[in-house]
Protein backbone atom coordinates (compact mmCIF):
# COMPACT_ATOMS: atom_id res chain seq x y z
CA UNK A 1 0.00 0.00 0.00
CA UNK A 2 1.09 3.46 -0.78
CA UNK A 3 -0.05 6.90 0.61
CA UNK A 4 1.30 9.96 -0.93
CA UNK A 5 0.21 12.80 0.89
CA UNK A 6 1.23 16.53 0.83
CA UNK A 7 0.73 19.21 3.30
CA UNK A 8 1.94 22.41 4.85
CA UNK A 9 2.37 21.18 8.58
CA UNK A 10 4.82 24.39 10.33
CA UNK A 11 8.09 23.15 11.53
CA UNK A 12 9.80 25.33 13.36
CA UNK A 13 8.63 27.22 16.60
CA UNK A 14 5.98 28.99 16.62
CA UNK A 15 5.57 30.72 20.24
CA UNK A 16 7.74 32.12 22.96
CA UNK A 17 9.87 29.73 25.04
CA UNK A 18 11.43 31.88 27.22
CA UNK A 19 11.19 30.18 30.63
CA UNK A 20 12.87 26.66 28.85
CA UNK A 21 15.97 28.95 27.75
CA UNK A 22 17.09 30.60 31.09
CA UNK A 23 20.40 29.23 32.33
CA UNK A 24 19.00 27.30 35.13
CA UNK A 25 16.75 25.49 32.98
CA UNK A 26 18.86 24.78 29.93
CA UNK A 27 20.44 21.32 31.69
CA UNK A 28 16.49 19.92 31.99
CA UNK A 29 16.46 20.11 28.43
CA UNK A 30 18.01 17.18 26.11
CA UNK A 31 18.19 19.69 22.92
CA UNK A 32 18.55 22.56 22.68
CA UNK A 33 15.49 22.99 19.54
CA UNK A 34 12.86 20.42 21.50
CA UNK A 35 11.77 22.39 24.49
CA UNK A 36 8.43 23.26 25.96
CA UNK A 37 6.38 26.58 24.94
CA UNK A 38 5.67 29.26 27.78
CA UNK A 39 1.81 29.15 27.35
CA UNK A 40 1.26 25.40 27.49
CA UNK A 41 3.93 24.06 30.39
CA UNK A 42 3.47 21.70 32.64
CA UNK A 43 3.95 24.03 35.98
CA UNK A 44 5.68 22.06 38.85
CA UNK A 45 4.88 23.98 42.50
CA UNK A 46 8.13 25.99 43.60
CA UNK A 47 10.73 24.37 45.91
CA UNK A 48 12.40 26.09 48.47
CA UNK A 49 15.19 28.56 46.97
CA UNK A 50 15.02 26.96 43.70
CA UNK A 51 13.35 30.02 41.30
CA UNK A 52 13.71 27.78 38.42
CA UNK A 53 12.44 24.46 39.95
CA UNK A 54 8.89 24.72 38.15
CA UNK A 55 9.90 23.99 34.84
CA UNK A 56 10.04 20.87 33.23
CA UNK A 57 10.47 19.84 29.73
CA UNK A 58 7.05 19.24 29.07
CA UNK A 59 3.60 20.41 27.90
CA UNK A 60 0.15 19.91 27.98
CA UNK A 61 -1.58 18.41 24.65
CA UNK A 62 -5.47 18.29 24.17
CA UNK A 63 -7.53 14.98 23.30
CA UNK A 64 -10.31 15.05 21.64
CA UNK A 65 -13.07 16.88 23.23
CA UNK A 66 -11.03 16.08 25.98
CA UNK A 67 -9.05 19.35 27.67
CA UNK A 68 -5.10 18.51 28.60
CA UNK A 69 -5.65 14.41 28.07
CA UNK A 70 -1.81 14.22 27.70
CA UNK A 71 0.95 15.60 28.74
CA UNK A 72 3.74 15.32 25.65
CA UNK A 73 7.06 15.17 27.42
CA UNK A 74 10.76 14.36 26.81
CA UNK A 75 12.29 11.50 28.03
CA UNK A 76 14.08 12.34 31.07
CA UNK A 77 17.56 13.39 31.35
CA UNK A 78 19.79 12.79 34.41
CA UNK A 79 19.15 16.32 35.58
CA UNK A 80 15.47 16.10 35.09
CA UNK A 81 14.75 12.70 36.70
CA UNK A 82 13.31 14.03 40.08
CA UNK A 83 11.18 16.43 38.07
CA UNK A 84 9.55 13.52 35.91
CA UNK A 85 8.13 11.78 39.23
CA UNK A 86 7.37 15.36 40.56
CA UNK A 87 4.85 15.77 37.69
CA UNK A 88 3.59 12.74 37.77
CA UNK A 89 2.57 13.21 41.43
CA UNK A 90 1.45 16.95 41.00
CA UNK A 91 -0.63 16.16 37.99
CA UNK A 92 -1.79 13.09 39.21
CA UNK A 93 -0.74 10.88 36.40
CA UNK A 94 -1.27 7.47 36.63
CA UNK A 95 -0.05 6.04 33.29
CA UNK A 96 3.45 6.71 31.49
CA UNK A 97 3.47 5.72 27.82
CA UNK A 98 6.98 5.02 26.75
CA UNK A 99 8.06 4.95 22.77
CA UNK A 100 11.68 4.97 23.15
CA UNK A 101 14.49 3.24 24.17
CA UNK A 102 17.24 4.36 26.41
CA UNK A 103 19.95 3.64 23.97
CA UNK A 104 19.06 3.70 19.71
CA UNK A 105 22.04 3.54 16.91
CA UNK A 106 24.35 3.96 20.10
CA UNK A 107 23.17 7.61 21.03
CA UNK A 108 21.68 7.70 24.58
CA UNK A 109 18.02 8.51 24.23
CA UNK A 110 16.58 8.33 28.07
CA UNK A 111 17.82 8.33 31.32
CA UNK A 112 16.54 5.22 33.07
CA UNK A 113 14.05 7.05 35.31
CA UNK A 114 12.36 3.97 36.87
CA UNK A 115 13.99 1.46 39.80
CA UNK A 116 14.40 -1.82 39.07
CA UNK A 117 13.26 -2.55 42.99
CA UNK A 118 12.65 0.71 44.99
CA UNK A 119 14.35 4.03 44.70
CA UNK A 120 13.74 7.45 46.35
CA UNK A 121 13.38 10.72 43.88
CA UNK A 122 12.74 13.66 45.93
CA UNK A 123 10.82 12.85 48.62
CA UNK A 124 8.69 10.46 46.24
CA UNK A 125 9.19 6.60 46.85
CA UNK A 126 8.63 4.36 43.62
CA UNK A 127 8.84 1.11 44.29
CA UNK A 128 8.26 -1.79 40.77
CA UNK A 129 5.19 -4.37 41.73
CA UNK A 130 5.19 -5.95 38.73
CA UNK A 131 6.76 -6.23 35.02
CA UNK A 132 5.58 -8.04 31.86
CA UNK A 133 7.66 -8.25 29.03
CA UNK A 134 5.88 -8.93 25.64
CA UNK A 135 7.04 -8.68 21.98
CA UNK A 136 6.45 -5.18 21.19
CA UNK A 137 6.44 -3.90 24.86
CA UNK A 138 6.84 -4.23 28.44
CA UNK A 139 4.18 -3.12 31.42
CA UNK A 140 5.69 -2.56 34.14
CA UNK A 141 3.72 -1.27 37.42
CA UNK A 142 4.87 0.86 40.32
CA UNK A 143 3.30 2.13 43.40
CA UNK A 144 4.24 5.86 44.36
CA UNK A 145 4.53 6.89 47.62
CA UNK A 146 4.43 10.66 48.79
CA UNK A 147 4.07 11.16 52.63
CA UNK A 148 1.21 8.69 53.64
CA UNK A 149 -0.07 8.52 50.18
CA UNK A 150 0.07 5.77 48.09
CA UNK A 151 -0.73 5.89 44.02
CA UNK A 152 -0.26 2.95 41.57
CA UNK A 153 1.58 4.22 38.22
CA UNK A 154 1.66 1.83 35.21
CA UNK A 155 4.15 2.64 32.87
CA UNK A 156 3.74 0.75 29.27
CA UNK A 157 7.02 0.84 27.04
CA UNK A 158 6.59 0.41 23.29
CA UNK A 159 9.90 -1.01 22.34
CA UNK A 160 9.65 -1.56 18.56
CA UNK A 161 9.63 1.71 17.45
CA UNK A 162 12.66 3.16 15.55
CA UNK A 163 13.95 6.92 16.03
CA UNK A 164 12.92 9.38 13.45
CA UNK A 165 11.20 6.32 12.09
CA UNK A 166 7.75 3.90 11.97
CA UNK A 167 6.96 0.63 13.25
CA UNK A 168 7.50 -2.19 10.77
CA UNK A 169 3.81 -3.57 11.25
CA UNK A 170 0.78 -1.36 12.46
CA UNK A 171 -0.98 -3.87 14.44
CA UNK A 172 1.27 -4.18 17.55
CA UNK A 173 1.09 -0.55 17.58
CA UNK A 174 -2.75 -0.27 17.42
CA UNK A 175 -3.29 -2.92 19.88
CA UNK A 176 -0.62 -1.09 22.55
CA UNK A 177 -2.90 1.85 22.30
CA UNK A 178 -6.20 -0.41 23.07
CA UNK A 179 -4.03 -1.75 26.28
CA UNK A 180 -2.91 1.88 27.62
CA UNK A 181 -7.24 2.34 27.39
CA UNK A 182 -8.57 -0.73 28.82
CA UNK A 183 -6.61 0.37 31.85
CA UNK A 184 -8.96 2.10 33.66
CA UNK A 185 -8.33 3.74 36.90
CA UNK A 186 -10.00 6.72 39.71
CA UNK A 187 -7.32 9.93 38.51
CA UNK A 188 -8.43 11.62 36.07
CA UNK A 189 -4.98 12.80 35.56
CA UNK A 190 -3.40 13.74 31.97
CA UNK A 191 -1.61 10.07 30.31
CA UNK A 192 1.98 11.56 30.14
CA UNK A 193 3.74 10.44 26.78
CA UNK A 194 7.51 10.80 25.89
CA UNK A 195 9.80 9.40 23.16
CA UNK A 196 13.09 11.05 23.04
CA UNK A 197 12.36 13.91 20.69
CA UNK A 198 8.75 14.22 20.18
CA UNK A 199 8.16 12.52 17.02
CA UNK A 200 7.08 9.07 18.38
CA UNK A 201 5.15 11.02 21.29
CA UNK A 202 3.09 13.01 18.48
CA UNK A 203 2.05 10.20 16.69
CA UNK A 204 1.24 7.95 19.49
CA UNK A 205 -1.37 11.05 20.61
CA UNK A 206 -2.89 11.68 16.99
CA UNK A 207 -3.64 7.96 16.65
CA UNK A 208 -5.31 7.82 20.07
CA UNK A 209 -7.09 10.83 19.50
CA UNK A 210 -8.32 9.95 15.77
CA UNK A 211 -10.02 6.44 17.34
CA UNK A 212 -11.93 8.78 19.54
CA UNK A 213 -13.02 11.25 17.07
CA UNK A 214 -14.30 7.97 14.49
CA UNK A 215 -15.78 6.47 17.52
CA UNK A 216 -17.85 9.60 17.98
CA UNK A 217 -17.97 11.10 14.52
CA UNK A 218 -17.66 8.37 12.33
CA UNK A 219 -14.83 10.97 10.70
CA UNK A 220 -11.46 11.94 11.12
CA UNK A 221 -9.14 15.36 11.06
CA UNK A 222 -5.56 14.06 11.14
CA UNK A 223 -4.27 17.52 9.66
CA UNK A 224 -5.86 19.71 11.77
CA UNK A 225 -4.91 17.69 14.98
CA UNK A 226 -1.46 17.69 14.48
CA UNK A 227 -1.69 21.75 13.75
CA UNK A 228 -3.70 21.96 17.32
CA UNK A 229 -0.58 19.99 18.64
CA UNK A 230 2.52 22.01 17.17
CA UNK A 231 0.87 24.66 18.81
CA UNK A 232 1.23 23.43 22.22
CA UNK A 233 4.32 21.87 21.78
CA UNK A 234 7.55 21.58 18.57
CA UNK A 235 8.05 18.38 16.07
CA UNK A 236 4.56 16.47 17.37
CA UNK A 237 4.94 14.30 14.20
CA UNK A 238 8.21 14.32 13.47
CA UNK A 239 8.72 13.21 9.15
CA UNK A 240 6.27 12.79 7.03
CA UNK A 241 7.00 8.76 7.38
CA UNK A 242 5.04 9.31 10.66
CA UNK A 243 2.20 11.20 9.12
CA UNK A 244 1.84 8.62 6.95
CA UNK A 245 1.26 6.03 9.05
CA UNK A 246 -0.57 7.13 10.96
CA UNK A 247 -3.35 7.28 8.13
CA UNK A 248 -2.17 3.15 6.94
CA UNK A 249 -2.64 2.56 11.09
CA UNK A 250 -6.25 3.89 10.75
CA UNK A 251 -6.96 2.77 7.52
CA UNK A 252 -5.95 -1.34 8.45
CA UNK A 253 -7.77 -0.37 11.94
CA UNK A 254 -10.98 0.41 10.28
CA UNK A 255 -11.07 -2.00 7.73
CA UNK A 256 -9.91 -5.10 10.00
CA UNK A 257 -11.96 -4.35 13.20
CA UNK A 258 -11.31 -6.03 16.73
CA UNK A 259 -11.27 -9.53 15.20
CA UNK A 260 -10.43 -10.68 19.14
CA UNK A 261 -12.52 -12.69 21.31
CA UNK A 262 -12.03 -13.19 25.18
CA UNK A 263 -11.79 -17.31 26.00
CA UNK A 264 -15.25 -17.28 27.96
CA UNK A 265 -16.89 -16.34 24.56
CA UNK A 266 -15.32 -18.28 22.02
CA UNK A 267 -17.05 -20.72 22.54
CA UNK A 268 -20.49 -19.37 21.92
CA UNK A 269 -18.92 -17.19 19.16
CA UNK A 270 -17.10 -20.24 17.27
CA UNK A 271 -20.24 -21.53 15.29
CA UNK A 272 -21.28 -17.91 14.48
CA UNK A 273 -17.28 -17.73 12.77
CA UNK A 274 -18.59 -21.00 10.87
CA UNK A 275 -22.38 -19.58 9.45
CA UNK A 276 -22.54 -17.74 5.88
CA UNK A 277 -23.98 -14.21 6.48
CA UNK A 278 -27.22 -14.67 4.13
CA UNK A 279 -26.54 -11.11 2.83
CA UNK A 280 -22.80 -10.84 2.18
CA UNK A 281 -23.37 -14.67 1.41
CA UNK A 282 -19.87 -15.83 2.88
CA UNK A 283 -18.62 -16.87 6.48
CA UNK A 284 -17.04 -14.57 8.85
CA UNK A 285 -13.79 -16.76 8.61
CA UNK A 286 -14.25 -16.36 5.05
CA UNK A 287 -14.29 -12.72 4.85
CA UNK A 288 -11.30 -12.35 7.86
CA UNK A 289 -9.20 -14.30 5.25
CA UNK A 290 -10.07 -12.23 1.96
CA UNK A 291 -9.37 -9.35 4.42
CA UNK A 292 -5.97 -10.78 4.82
CA UNK A 293 -5.10 -11.18 1.08
CA UNK A 294 -5.92 -6.62 1.34
CA UNK A 295 -2.64 -6.01 3.54
CA UNK A 296 -0.60 -8.66 2.31
CA UNK A 297 2.85 -7.38 1.93
CA UNK A 298 3.82 -7.56 -2.19
CA UNK A 299 7.89 -7.89 -1.84
CA UNK A 300 9.41 -5.62 -4.04
CA UNK A 301 12.78 -6.85 -6.37
CA UNK A 302 15.16 -4.63 -4.31
CA UNK A 303 14.00 -6.23 -1.30
CA UNK A 304 14.68 -9.49 -2.46
CA UNK A 305 18.28 -9.03 -3.83
CA UNK A 306 19.87 -12.14 -2.24
CA UNK A 307 17.24 -14.87 -2.84
CA UNK A 308 16.89 -13.78 -6.69
CA UNK A 309 20.85 -13.97 -7.04
CA UNK A 310 21.50 -16.18 -9.88
CA UNK A 311 23.82 -18.05 -7.38
CA UNK A 312 21.25 -18.34 -4.75
CA UNK A 313 18.07 -19.54 -7.03
CA UNK A 314 18.73 -23.13 -7.02
CA UNK A 315 18.65 -23.37 -3.16
CA UNK A 316 15.03 -22.27 -3.24
CA UNK A 317 12.33 -24.78 -3.96
CA UNK A 318 9.65 -22.43 -5.19
CA UNK A 319 11.07 -19.62 -7.30
CA UNK A 320 8.16 -17.42 -5.91
CA UNK A 321 8.79 -18.72 -1.99
CA UNK A 322 11.22 -16.32 -1.19
CA UNK A 323 12.43 -14.36 1.72
CA UNK A 324 12.33 -10.92 2.47
CA UNK A 325 16.31 -9.49 3.03
CA UNK A 326 15.87 -7.37 5.60
CA UNK A 327 13.76 -10.65 7.45
CA UNK A 328 16.10 -13.53 6.81
CA UNK A 329 18.74 -15.09 8.63
CA UNK A 330 22.43 -14.35 7.54
CA UNK A 331 24.44 -17.63 7.61
CA UNK A 332 28.02 -16.97 9.46
CA UNK A 333 30.44 -20.64 9.69
CA UNK A 334 32.35 -20.62 6.37
CA UNK A 335 32.30 -23.16 4.54
CA UNK A 336 33.45 -24.11 0.94
CA UNK A 337 32.06 -22.33 -2.25
CA UNK A 338 28.82 -21.69 0.38
CA UNK A 339 27.41 -18.09 0.89
CA UNK A 340 25.52 -16.46 3.99
CA UNK A 341 21.87 -17.04 1.80
CA UNK A 342 19.36 -19.52 3.42
CA UNK A 343 16.05 -19.29 2.59
CA UNK A 344 14.10 -18.59 5.92
CA UNK A 345 13.10 -15.78 7.57
CA UNK A 346 12.69 -14.61 11.33
CA UNK A 347 8.81 -14.74 12.34
CA UNK A 348 7.36 -13.42 15.35
CA UNK A 349 5.66 -14.97 17.95
CA UNK A 350 3.43 -13.83 20.89
CA UNK A 351 6.07 -13.05 23.66
CA UNK A 352 9.15 -12.57 21.40
CA UNK A 353 9.80 -10.91 18.28
CA UNK A 354 12.16 -13.51 16.79
CA UNK A 355 10.18 -16.73 18.46
CA UNK A 356 10.96 -18.79 15.23
CA UNK A 357 13.03 -18.95 11.75
CA UNK A 358 10.57 -20.30 9.06
CA UNK A 359 12.71 -22.28 6.86
CA UNK A 360 11.91 -24.90 3.68
CA UNK A 361 12.71 -28.37 4.20
CA UNK A 362 16.20 -28.54 2.80
CA UNK A 363 17.09 -29.50 -0.47
CA UNK A 364 19.98 -31.99 -1.19
CA UNK A 365 21.89 -29.06 -2.13
CA UNK A 366 21.46 -27.21 1.05
CA UNK A 367 21.67 -29.72 4.00
CA UNK A 368 24.58 -28.25 5.19
CA UNK A 369 22.99 -24.49 5.04
CA UNK A 370 20.46 -25.97 7.44
CA UNK A 371 22.86 -27.52 9.74
CA UNK A 372 24.61 -23.86 9.54
CA UNK A 373 22.16 -21.96 10.49
CA UNK A 374 21.09 -24.52 13.44
CA UNK A 375 24.75 -23.98 14.67
CA UNK A 376 24.87 -20.26 13.98
CA UNK A 377 21.82 -19.27 15.67
CA UNK A 378 21.76 -22.44 18.72
CA UNK A 379 18.77 -23.66 17.62
CA UNK A 380 17.75 -26.36 20.24
CA UNK A 381 13.82 -27.22 18.53
CA UNK A 382 13.16 -27.94 14.88
CA UNK A 383 9.97 -28.75 14.29
CA UNK A 384 8.74 -30.54 11.08
CA UNK A 385 5.87 -30.17 9.65
CA UNK A 386 5.67 -32.81 6.56
CA UNK A 387 6.96 -36.13 5.87
CA UNK A 388 8.89 -37.45 3.14
CA UNK A 389 7.77 -38.13 -0.26
CA UNK A 390 9.96 -41.16 -1.56
CA UNK A 391 9.30 -39.79 -5.26
CA UNK A 392 10.28 -36.24 -4.59
CA UNK A 393 13.61 -36.14 -4.87
CA UNK A 394 13.91 -32.38 -3.75
CA UNK A 395 12.93 -33.13 0.18
CA UNK A 396 16.71 -34.31 1.75
CA UNK A 397 16.60 -36.60 4.64
CA UNK A 398 19.10 -34.63 7.05
CA UNK A 399 19.01 -36.20 10.57
CA UNK A 400 20.66 -40.15 11.59
CA UNK A 401 18.62 -42.48 12.65
CA UNK A 402 19.62 -46.02 14.52
CA UNK A 403 20.43 -47.52 11.50
CA UNK A 404 23.02 -44.50 10.92
CA UNK A 405 23.89 -43.19 14.32
CA UNK A 406 26.41 -40.77 12.98
CA UNK A 407 26.36 -38.40 9.87
CA UNK A 408 28.09 -35.70 8.20
CA UNK A 409 27.78 -32.49 6.09
CA UNK A 410 30.22 -30.33 5.73
CA UNK A 411 32.23 -29.49 9.29
CA UNK A 412 28.98 -30.76 11.13
CA UNK A 413 28.97 -34.10 13.18
CA UNK A 414 25.67 -35.26 13.94
CA UNK A 415 25.18 -37.90 16.21
CA UNK A 416 22.22 -39.98 16.69
CA UNK A 417 21.01 -40.25 20.16
CA UNK A 418 17.27 -41.74 20.24
CA UNK A 419 13.78 -41.79 18.58
CA UNK A 420 10.56 -42.10 20.55
CA UNK A 421 7.06 -42.55 18.63
CA UNK A 422 3.47 -40.88 20.08
CA UNK A 423 0.54 -40.66 18.31
CA UNK A 424 0.76 -38.15 15.20
CA UNK A 425 4.42 -37.45 16.58
CA UNK A 426 8.18 -38.71 16.35
CA UNK A 427 10.82 -37.60 18.77
CA UNK A 428 14.39 -37.36 18.07
CA UNK A 429 17.23 -36.31 20.12
CA UNK A 430 20.42 -35.77 18.38
CA UNK A 431 23.57 -33.78 19.28
CA UNK A 432 25.54 -31.58 16.86
CA UNK A 433 29.20 -30.95 17.04
CA UNK A 434 31.49 -28.34 14.58
CA UNK A 435 34.16 -30.83 14.34
CA UNK A 436 36.83 -28.29 12.41
CA UNK A 437 36.26 -25.77 15.77
CA UNK A 438 36.06 -28.58 17.98
CA UNK A 439 33.21 -26.72 19.12
CA UNK A 440 30.92 -28.21 22.48
CA UNK A 441 28.41 -30.66 21.55
CA UNK A 442 25.10 -29.37 21.21
CA UNK A 443 21.98 -31.24 22.06
CA UNK A 444 18.71 -30.48 18.98
CA UNK A 445 15.26 -31.80 19.23
CA UNK A 446 13.63 -32.71 16.56
CA UNK A 447 9.58 -33.19 16.07
CA UNK A 448 8.04 -33.96 13.19
CA UNK A 449 4.04 -34.01 12.81
CA UNK A 450 3.43 -37.35 10.94
CA UNK A 451 -0.25 -36.38 10.24
CA UNK A 452 -0.28 -33.60 7.81
CA UNK A 453 -0.57 -35.18 4.54
CA UNK A 454 2.44 -34.10 1.86
CA UNK A 455 -0.78 -33.00 -0.57
CA UNK A 456 -3.05 -32.04 2.14
CA UNK A 457 -3.74 -28.28 3.31
CA UNK A 458 -4.73 -29.49 7.10
CA UNK A 459 -3.34 -32.00 9.40
CA UNK A 460 -5.75 -34.48 10.05
CA UNK A 461 -5.36 -34.30 14.00
CA UNK A 462 -5.79 -31.48 15.80
CA UNK A 463 -4.84 -32.88 19.17
CA UNK A 464 -1.36 -33.90 17.77
CA UNK A 465 -0.90 -30.67 16.41
CA UNK A 466 -1.66 -28.81 20.06
CA UNK A 467 0.64 -31.80 21.50
CA UNK A 468 3.40 -30.53 18.72
CA UNK A 469 3.06 -27.22 19.93
CA UNK A 470 3.34 -28.21 23.90
CA UNK A 471 6.11 -30.21 23.52
CA UNK A 472 8.06 -27.71 21.19
CA UNK A 473 7.38 -25.00 23.73
CA UNK A 474 8.35 -27.09 26.66
CA UNK A 475 11.75 -27.88 25.55
CA UNK A 476 12.67 -24.50 23.85
CA UNK A 477 12.18 -22.76 27.19
CA UNK A 478 13.89 -25.13 29.03
CA UNK A 479 16.97 -25.73 26.53
CA UNK A 480 17.26 -22.93 24.50
CA UNK A 481 18.81 -20.07 25.76
CA UNK A 482 16.54 -17.74 24.26
CA UNK A 483 17.12 -19.40 20.82
CA UNK A 484 14.07 -19.42 18.18
CA UNK A 485 12.68 -22.48 17.55
CA UNK A 486 13.41 -23.28 13.77
CA UNK A 487 9.79 -24.21 11.89
CA UNK A 488 10.11 -26.07 8.31
CA UNK A 489 7.60 -27.49 5.74
CA UNK A 490 7.97 -28.24 2.07
CA UNK A 491 7.97 -24.04 1.28
CA UNK A 492 8.65 -22.56 4.55
CA UNK A 493 5.20 -20.47 4.28
CA UNK A 494 1.84 -22.25 4.25
CA UNK A 495 2.49 -24.73 6.34
CA UNK A 496 5.13 -23.12 8.73
CA UNK A 497 2.82 -20.03 9.06
CA UNK A 498 -0.18 -22.27 10.14
CA UNK A 499 2.14 -23.62 13.42
CA UNK A 500 3.63 -20.08 13.97
CA UNK A 501 0.33 -18.18 14.06
CA UNK A 502 -0.89 -21.21 16.53
CA UNK A 503 1.71 -21.18 18.48
CA UNK A 504 1.25 -17.22 19.02
CA UNK A 505 -2.61 -17.84 19.61
CA UNK A 506 -2.28 -20.13 22.38
CA UNK A 507 0.18 -18.29 24.06
CA UNK A 508 -1.74 -15.23 23.94
CA UNK A 509 -4.76 -17.47 25.46
CA UNK A 510 -2.90 -18.55 28.21
CA UNK A 511 -1.39 -15.04 29.10
CA UNK A 512 -4.28 -12.99 28.00
CA UNK A 513 -7.48 -14.70 27.78
CA UNK A 514 -7.95 -13.58 24.53
CA UNK A 515 -7.94 -15.12 20.96
CA UNK A 516 -7.33 -13.27 17.89
CA UNK A 517 -6.35 -15.46 14.58
CA UNK A 518 -6.53 -12.87 11.97
CA UNK A 519 -3.81 -11.09 13.70
CA UNK A 520 -1.67 -13.05 14.66
CA UNK A 521 -2.00 -14.34 10.49
CA UNK A 522 -1.63 -10.30 9.63
CA UNK A 523 1.37 -9.80 11.78
CA UNK A 524 2.88 -13.08 10.02
CA UNK A 525 2.28 -11.95 6.31
CA UNK A 526 3.94 -8.99 6.97
CA UNK A 527 7.14 -10.90 6.49
CA UNK A 528 6.12 -14.03 4.79
CA UNK A 529 2.69 -13.33 2.13
CA UNK A 530 2.48 -17.35 1.91
CA UNK A 531 2.12 -17.79 5.39
CA UNK A 532 -1.10 -19.36 6.28
CA UNK A 533 -2.18 -19.90 2.58
CA UNK A 534 -5.05 -21.27 2.50
CA UNK A 535 -8.97 -21.20 4.18
CA UNK A 536 -8.41 -24.67 4.85
CA UNK A 537 -5.23 -23.30 7.04
CA UNK A 538 -7.18 -20.71 8.45
CA UNK A 539 -10.21 -22.54 9.44
CA UNK A 540 -7.65 -25.01 11.27
CA UNK A 541 -6.24 -22.88 13.48
CA UNK A 542 -9.34 -22.04 14.73
CA UNK A 543 -10.57 -26.01 14.94
CA UNK A 544 -7.39 -26.60 17.14
CA UNK A 545 -7.96 -23.22 19.23
CA UNK A 546 -11.80 -24.37 19.96
CA UNK A 547 -10.49 -27.95 21.24
CA UNK A 548 -7.60 -25.85 23.12
CA UNK A 549 -10.35 -23.65 24.76
CA UNK A 550 -12.70 -26.90 25.36
CA UNK A 551 -9.97 -28.91 27.42
CA UNK A 552 -9.18 -26.00 29.62
CA UNK A 553 -12.75 -25.57 30.59
CA UNK A 554 -12.76 -29.25 31.37
CA UNK A 555 -9.68 -29.30 33.07
CA UNK A 556 -10.50 -26.23 34.92
CA UNK A 557 -14.13 -27.94 35.98
CA UNK A 558 -12.24 -31.27 37.30
CA UNK A 559 -9.91 -28.63 39.31
CA UNK A 560 -12.78 -26.87 41.00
Amino acid sequence: MIIIITCTIPAGQLHPWNVAKRNGNTQKNRYRNIIAYDHSRVKLPLLDNDPHSDYINANFIDGYNYSRKYIAAQGPNAASVRDFWRMVWEEDCCKIVMLTNLVENDKKKCEKYWPDKKMVYGKITVALDSTEVNTHYTVRKYNLKFDDNIREVVQYHYTSWPDMGVPKYTTPLMKFIKLVNQHHTSSSGPIVVHCSTGGRTGTFITLDAMLDQAEAENAIDVYNFIMSMRNNRIKMVQVAEQYQFIYKALLETFVCGDTSVAQELYLKRYPYLLTPDPVKGCTVLQEQFQILHLFNTIPREDEQKDATNPLNVPKNRYIDKIPMDKHRPFLITEVEDGSNYINASFLPGYTKKDMFIGTQTPLPDTVVDFWRLIFDYKISTIVMLNGMASEDQSMAKYWPDASQSEVTYGPFMITFVNEKHYDGLSCRSMELQNTSTKSLVHTVYQLQLTTWPMESEVCTSAISFMELHRRATAWNDTNAEDAPILVHCTDGEGTTGTFCALSSVLERLKVEKLIDVFEECKALRAIRPGAVATLAQYKFIHNVIKLSVESRGIYENCRE
